[in-house]
């Protein structure tokens, strides 16, 4: 069974995880997110600038998320796997679900996600 992460210092205090390993696994996703994001970016063939015209911050902001400085939230990740035509499950840790549970949740968000912003599901190639 896929390991469940919490980032909620609540929920750590209660014993899901620990302080200290609940600050080494958010670094871990922080840095894990932002090679995913560049990764996706190059495949993608765009520069930091084209990148974050497309999703609407600076240029600047790419770099912060890229070298694991700051998260994307759930609405940015969707943005970014628009703009780099990825699924939002690549720009999740791997372990924390298998194959299946990976295309059931890109299925559940896009939808969510399209709902709410009217924001078209990314394209798969």
């Amino acid at each position: 069974m896929p390991r469940r992460l919490v980032f909620n210092e609540k929920e750590s205090r209660a014993g899901f995880l620990d302080k200290e390993e609940y600050e080494r696994e958010k670094e871990r996703y922080r840095q894990m997110q932002g090679r995913r994001i560049a990764e996706a970016r190059g495949r993608a063939k765009l520069s930091q600038q084209d990148l974050a015209d497309r999703i609407g911050v600076h240029k600047n902001q790419i770099h912060l998320y890229e070298s694991g400085q700051n998260f994307a939230d759930l609405l940015r990740i969707w943005q970014i796997a628009q703009a780099t035509r990825k699924p939002l499950s690549f720009f999740l840790p791997r372990e924390m679900m298998t194959e299946n549970e990976a295309q059931v949740l890109d299925t559940f968000l896009a939808g969510f996600l399209a709902a709410q912003g009217g924001i078209d599901p990314p394209t798969k190639h």
